[in-house]
């Protein structure tokens, strides 16, 4: 399985070319690919599209850490994260599962590179 997400990230990111995507590098053979996790200025939009072409997308913590109600308060994160905030809000995850044949994997890249 970690074999196959591994060869589905490959090709998002070989093949993802829209400048309005920050796609990431190319896993090495450690990586088990569990989420593919792109960036976009407008997520909004970006996952409306996908959903219009039948693409499911996720939002993996959509809260970071320190704001959640558990840290409010903590010194240490007074002024915030402000790399960690910025990608909270620009970061979408694309489908990568085994199970995934090479034309669902070529529908999210066309997808992706028609938004």
């Amino acid at each position: 399985w970690n074999k196959r997400r591994r060869e589905i990230a490959t090709d998002y990111s070989r093949r993802i070319q829209n400048p309005k995507i920050q796609t990431p590098e190319i896993p090495g053979e450690d990586h088990v690919a569990h989420l593919y996790v792109v960036e976009c200025e407008n997520r909004n939009a970006f996952q409306s599209h996908l959903g219009r072409n039948g693409i499911a997308s996720g939002i993996h913590y959509p809260i970071p850490d320190h704001r959640q109600p558990s840290m409010q308060g903590r010194p240490f994160f007074a002024d915030g994260l402000r790399v960690t905030e910025n990608l909270a809000d620009r970061v979408v995850t694309l489908p990568c599962f085994p199970e995934m044949t090479d034309e669902e994997v070529s529908s999210v890249i066309d997808s992706v590179n028609d938004w």
